[in-house]
Order: C-alpha cells, then sequence, then structure tokens
C-alpha cells in the first residue's frame, strides 16, 4: 500500500565543519576527541543524507568511526562505578512473589553519561506466602553522580528489566519494573555498560598529500536514515592524521 502520508523536509539542514585530527581510539564514542557533527531538530528531529569527508592537508591514513548519539551525554562519565551493591529482602511491603533476584547499578553524571555497572549482587531470595515481598538495594554512594541506573534479572547475568532515575544510594524494589532494558542507547543487558551512543558505521580515510594544484578526494558516506529530536552523529578517528592537518566533516539533510 503507497504510503498516503508522506514525510518531507521543510529545510535543509548542513551541520558540521568539524575537524578531527586527534585520535579517540575508541568503539563507544565516550573518548573526548569524538565530535558531535550534526545534531537533529529539536523538536521534530531531522533526515540525514550523508557525511562528507575532506582532508585540510596532507594526513597519513586512517578509519573515522560514526555514532549515534540518543541526545544525552556523549563523553566518558564523570561519575564513578558505585560499589557493594547488596539487597535485603523482606516478605512484606511490596507485591514480589517468592524468588530469587540478582541486579547491577550503575551512576549517571550531570550530563547523562553513564558508568559502568557494579560488580553483581548475590542471589537475592525473596521468600513470601502472600506475594507481598520487596527487596531494599543499597550500595556506595558514587562520587560525581546525579542519579542511578538499577537492572534486575532473575539469573545473574540476566539482568533484563530497568529502573531509572533513581535519586541516592538506596531503592526499595516493591514490584517487578515492566520497562525491559532495550533500545534508547542501553545496552542488551546488565553485564555492560549503558551507552549513549551506538556504533553505526565506519569509514576508512587514507593517506592524502596536500597539494595547491589539484583538488584532493571527495568522499562521502551514506546515511539516509531519520533521528528522532535532539539525537546526534558523532565521528571519532582511529589514529592521529598529522599535528595541525586533518578531515572536515559536514553532514548534509533537513528538518521536519
Amino acid at each position: 500500500m503507497p504510503n498516503i502520508q508522506p514525510i518531507f523536509s521543510r529545510v535543509a539542514d548542513i551541520q558540521g565543519g568539524q575537524l578531527l585530527i586527534t585520535a579517540a581510539a575508541d568503539t563507544t564514542g565516550q573518548n573526548v576527541f569524538n565530535q558531535c557533527v550534526a545534531t537533529a531538530d529539536a523538536n521534530n528531529g531531522g533526515y540525514f543524507q550523508r557525511l562528507r569527508f575532506k582532508a585540510t592537508g596532507t594526513v597519513v591514513a586512517t578509519v573515522c568511526r560514526i555514532y549515534i548519539n540518543n541526545g544525552l551525554g556523549t563523553d566518558i562519565s564523570q561519575a564513578n562505578v558505585p560499589q557493594t551493591l547488596t539487597g535485603t529482602p523482606s516478605g512484606t511491603g511490596g507485591s514480589l512473589q517468592t524468588a530469587n533476584i540478582s541486579a547491577r547499578v550503575a551512576a549517571v553524571d550531570q550530563f547523562g553519561a553513564v558508568t559502568a555497572f557494579s560488580t553483581e549482587s548475590a542471589n537475592i531470595a525473596v521468600s513470601t506466602s502472600t506475594n507481598a515481598g520487596s527487596i531494599l538495594f543499597n550500595w556506595n554512594a558514587s562520587s560525581n553522580s546525579n542519579t542511578y541506573i538499577l537492572v534486575i534479572g532473575a539469573t545473574p547475568g540476566a539482568e533484563e528489566r530497568i529502573i531509572t532515575n533513581i535519586q541516592g544510594n538506596t531503592y526499595t524494589m516493591t514490584a517487578i519494573p515492566n520497562t525491559k532494558v532495550s533500545g534508547a542507547g542501553y545496552a542488551a543487558n546488565g553485564t555492560t555498560q549503558l551507552y549513549n551512543n551506538f556504533l553505526y558505521g565506519e569509514v576508512s580515510l587514507p593517506a592524502v598529500t596536500g597539494t595547491l594544484t589539484a583538488g584532493t578526494q571527495d568522499i562521502d558516506y551514506p546515511l539516509n536514515f531519520a533521528l528522532p529530536p535532539a539525537w546526534r552523529i558523532l565521528c571519532g578517528l582511529g589514529t592521529t592524521t598529522n599535528v595541525s592537518n586533518g578531515w572536515i566533516v559536514t553532514a548534509i539533510g533537513g528538518k521536519y
């Protein structure tokens, strides 16, 4: 069936002009030398067709990694990883059934960047005859943290339910959360870091000899996708290109 409600860009959106020189040398997009080259419209989102790379002079060969950011923090979290997560079960105070539950906790700094997870809690045994159990979680407070994220599951290594925006370093869980760990930058399970960035693709950038008498390569990387409101595109180099020359990245697209 044809699309009877097509979406068109209302205005062109050309962003970037970012000069990449110094290596980010990561695959997470969190190193400070990853640069934001485009941000979707804050209200309606946007559509990006491609990225163009142009060398500013003589550079060595490298790779550029391209990330999609969910609009939250892009750099390494300024908070420390929470420590010593414990859970004290109770047969009252909630609606938990008898079960074993494991958990991990991560801290979120003021920019929205997330730390790695704490070590796993011991498997917590909730015992209740009336389906009225609860668990009081405690952990060592993380410096520079703003809020916390708790993920829980039925078995160690399978934490797939998530609780966000926890204020302070204690939390009483009275019911199993409905929200699963998926999308919006979250890892597939609680055993790895919650990234705000998705590694989308890579482009090989060749060695270039700068000249005043001839043009150098025009390198385009196709995108052709829509971004939600305020989401971003980040770029970072695998190796440093030159002490003074690098690659200019420009994003071509439109605002809805």
